[in-house]
């Protein structure tokens, strides 16, 4: 999103729990990373996967040169012929 757009958001959502919403919950979990291994695992429900969020968690990782923010997938009904950025399953939780 550019900057006009962001500053259009902002502008809309003024008055709204959703900037102090927003921010809280990008400051935790920007404290919440490390920055070296492991990583942050997203996790959804059978019914829904965060692939979404997930997308956009990769975009701000790699615009704000915080690698440790792009999250890995784990899917319920992952499957080994699935692309490689897909095919974890929750066996990477145990």
């Amino acid at each position: 999103m550019d900057a006009v757009r962001v500053a259009l958001l902002r502008e809309v959502l003024a008055g709204t729990e959703w900037l102090g919403a927003t921010r809280h919950f990008a400051g935790t979990l920007r404290g919440s990373v490390v920055s070296h291994g492991g990583g942050l695992l997203l996790v959804g429900t059978p019914e829904y996967e965060p692939w979404h969020l997930a997308a956009h968690l990769v975009d701000e990782a790699a615009w704000s040169g915080t690698p440790e923010l792009a999250p890995t997938l784990v899917r319920h009904d992952a499957r080994p012929t699935d692309p490689a950025h897909l095919a974890v399953g929750l066996g990477r939780l145990e």
